[in-house]
């Protein structure tokens, strides 16, 4: 059954559809949109989803993430960055993709990416990722060139965070340890 979404503007387009992806379930979009609004990003990693138009609805039917190697033309590499990078970790195979665009905007530039989620995904264990800027391009005419490469990891593992509690004995309260050196079941 497709979830219906009516958007108000076409920035939130972009996030419904990762949504969509990552829950593995259609979205129908209410409001009048067209196919070609649709990132292109998302037509590179999903080439197996599928869009149906009638009237005025749009539906989306996701299909697996892919990874490959890629190139992509955006006006500003920043936004169309921030969602390839949440994606990234939930690819099929491994991903090269390079973007040519503005690289430097007024908002946020390819450097605080790097930054940012470099320490996200580091603190969250999830597969590295290799973002260089290969050439510098502002605005208006952009020109700049960025390759952000991942690997998908083979066998992920979930994280779990316990907290350490005192534990009453017969002898005397002690620290318990276990979840410390890794013993745990």
């Amino acid at each position: 059954m497709a979830v219906e979404i009516t958007l108000v503007t076409d920035n939130s387009l972009e996030y419904a559809l990762i949504l969509s992806l990552l829950s593995r379930k259609p979205v129908c979009f209410t409001c009048a949109l067209d196919v070609k609004s649709v990132p292109t990003f998302i037509k590179l990693l999903a080439p197996e989803s599928t869009w149906k138009v009638s009237g005025d609805f749009l539906k989306f039917i996701p299909g697996p993430l892919e990874g490959g190697r890629h190139k992509l033309s955006v006006d500003r590499i920043p936004d169309a960055l921030a969602s390839i990078i949440l994606l990234s970790p939930f690819l099929r195979e491994d991903l090269q993709l390079e973007m040519s665009g503005i690289t430097n905007h007024s908002s946020c530039s390819v450097d605080l990416f790097k930054i940012t989620y470099y320490t996200m995904f580091r603190a969250f264990n999830l597969p590295r990722f290799d973002l260089s800027v290969k050439k510098r391009g502002f605005g208006p005419l952009g020109e700049g060139c960025v390759l952000y490469k991942t690997k998908v990891r083979e066998k992920s593992r979930s994280n779990r965070y316990v907290q350490s509690r005192r534990h009453p004995k017969n002898q005397g309260p002690c620290d318990n340890i276990q979840n410390r050196i890794g013993l745990c079941s």
